[in-house]
């Protein structure tokens, strides 16, 4: 197995907003994402640069139960550069007070994450660029029994 393959199997073994709350370590996303990042969740809705993706990512499920389940990731590699397809599912369940102002209490999605990686300056493989693509999402209005 080639080194970018081994990394970015690893590299989406980490949730891009989760810290280590044992350690105390930083983020994961700030040493694995490219600082010039760009992420994207639905067709015109763009934010650039790592600080802000890992801000985004944070915001929306900080206060949430989730599971989020990346596999069966599809790569073409270019080089000094790879383009990578994951399926996706994940399940989210919202704090009460987030729920009463989303109207849903929790949900469902599949799709794919569409990922360009690059190798940078000291070698390491860095995620330049994302994109969730959902296929399908269950909305849960009633609360979780």
């Amino acid at each position: 197995m080639s080194n970018v393959v081994r990394y970015i199997q690893t590299f989406r073994r980490t949730p891009a907003g989760s810290d280590n709350r044992t350690t105390g370590r930083p983020a994961a996303g700030h040493s694995v994402h490219h600082r010039d990042m760009q992420r994207c969740r639905t067709p015109g809705y763009k934010v650039q640069g790592r600080d802000e993706a890992m801000r985004l990512v944070r915001g929306s499920v900080e206060h949430a139960k989730t599971s989020h389940h990346v596999h069966s990731p599809e790569i073409e590699l270019h080089g000094d550069s790879a383009d990578v397809i994951w399926a996706m599912q994940d399940r989210v369940v919202w704090p009460e007070d987030r729920a009463k102002k989303m109207g849903n209490w929790e949900h469902t999605g599949y799709g794919q994450y569409l990922e360009h990686y690059v190798r940078c300056p000291d070698g390491r493989w860095r995620s330049e660029r994302q994109q969730l693509r959902r296929f399908h999402v269950d909305v849960h209005v009633d609360p979780p029994r």
